[in-house]
């Protein structure tokens, strides 16, 4: 299994026997700070970067009379109750809540404190957080991880919820990468939540790596691409590489 591919991959892959999840290769964006985040895009590419830079300020002007808005469709409301995600809660929290899909992964304590240390490394990506969501009766329902830093797009690794607190969930992590900065929060589909990321006027795209799959197991592909498999970022390589993009490498 492989997450963080380029095309070229892809074809190479696809030639020597191997197929792709088409489900796992949707990704979504929700716009937090729209102006700007149409700004970071354009300051990504060399043509528009000084333009980008021009803009920046009235871009944060515009965003901050949206959010002032109450009709606007990018405003976010206050969040829930939260707290941090410990390695022992995380174990928890796994086995109650994550979604009970024929094919997931087996964490324990020792696995997940290695994954928590190795992608808190990855200071590139932004600053790691690790956040569990409580309702308003203090249950926990849910937690996310994500990757922070301001003025650019949250990057989602995992989130999980009991049914019922999907989009309490989602409300929580809009809210929390707002206060940090954010201009957009952004992730790989993950089907249980499709329909509240779809009522939270999320865009759907295709605009990030594929996941692809291989097994001499038939029944191990058909689970991935038929749905029925709990796979995040985080269990991919995603956010493993030792190379930044176009710049010094990365220590593991």
């Amino acid at each position: 299994m492989t997450d963080g591919p380029s095309q070229v991959l892809l074809k190479v892959w696809k030639t020597l026997g191997g197929t792709d999840s088409p489900l796992h290769s949707i990704h979504w964006t929700r716009p937090l700070r729209p102006t700007q985040y149409v700004c970071s895009l354009a300051a990504q590419r060399a043509a528009m970067a000084r333009l980008a830079t021009v803009a920046r300020p009235l871009c944060t002007a515009l965003d901050s009379l949206m959010a002032g808005t109450g009709r606007s469709p990018f405003r976010v409301s206050a969040a829930p109750v939260g707290g941090e995600l410990t390695v022992d809660t995380f174990v928890d929290c796994f086995a109650e809540l994550a979604p009970r899909a024929g094919l997931r992964p087996v964490y324990d304590c020792e696995s997940v404190k290695w994954l928590l240390e190795m992608a808190a490394r990855k200071t590139y990506l932004g600053d790691l957080h690790r956040v569990r969501v409580r309702n308003s009766a203090n249950e926990v329902v849910g937690w996310y991880l994500c990757y922070l830093k301001r003025g650019r797009s949250c990057e989602v690794l995992q989130m999980a919820g009991r049914r019922d607190a999907i989009e309490l969930v989602l409300d929580h992590l809009f809210y929390h990468a707002w206060r940090n900065g954010a201009v957009a929060v952004s992730g790989r589909l993950q089907s249980d939540f499709f329909e509240a990321l779809k009522a939270k006027r999320c865009l759907f795209h295709g605009a990030g790596s594929p996941l692809l799959v291989h097994s001499r197991e038939r029944g191990l592909v058909d689970a991935v691409r038929g749905g029925d498999a709990f796979l995040t970022r985080l269990d991919g390589e995603w956010w493993m590489p030792f190379l930044r993009p176009g710049r010094s490498p990365v220590s593991a």
